[in-house]
């Protein structure tokens, strides 16, 4: 019984445990292979790597440095965290923004196909039509101020990211070379 209890604590994984982990293991990977509903859902799917996105090169953790490195993980992490929820809120917005704009599109040809079909339901869907793209505009209206603020704290965290690797690495030029790049492609990609 001893002997039992010492192979538990040596694997550090009970057995019961054991079979759970594998048990969602599998379930991970399970609904990985399940396809979208609709192809177009597969759009709205988080992608925090798009193509085309420059590299964040950070100077902390690495292991070859002359310069003095205690601390620089508490300076590095506030900026980190900030700018790893930013990713999260910019890929939020623009799949709202997406499921938005087919909705919207959808609605306008569905009406536009049965407008047609009578003369007083023409009449009524013209004057929906109308509500129906200015609701759209304001909606991108609200996108934008949105974006316009996330990309303005976006700004704020890269430079928190410079103003840490000038102070424990000796790079002043660090918002200038790579977090300038990382600011435009954000903002290339999430404004519309």
């Amino acid at each position: 019984m001893v002997a039992g209890a010492s192979i538990t604590v040596l694997t550090g994984v009970p057995p019961d445990i054991a079979k759970l982990m594998d048990l969602a293991e599998k379930a991970r990977n399970a609904t990985a292979k399940v396809p979208t509903l609709d192809p177009s859902d597969a759009e709205m799917e988080p992608d925090y790597d798009p193509p085309g996105m420059p590299n964040l090169p950070i100077s902390c953790g690495g292991d070859e440095t002359e310069f003095d490195t205690s601390g620089c993980e508490k300076c590095y992490r506030q900026a980190h965290e900030k700018l790893k929820k930013l990713r999260r809120n910019f890929e939020q917005l623009r799949a709202l923004f997406v499921e938005t704009d087919e909705f919207t599109k959808a609605s306008i040809a569905f009406g536009d196909g049965v407008a047609g079909l009578t003369g007083v339901a023409a009449l009524e869907w013209h004057h929906q039509r109308t509500n129906i793209m200015s609701s759209f505009k304001g909606f991108t209206e609200a996108y934008k101020r949105k974006c316009d603020e996330l990309l303005a704290d976006l700004d704020k965290a890269l430079h928190q990211i410079g103003d840490c690797e000038a102070e424990y690495f000796g790079d002043a030029d660090w918002y200038n070379r790579y977090g300038f790049m990382f600011h435009g492609f954000m903002a290339m990609h999430y404004v519309r």
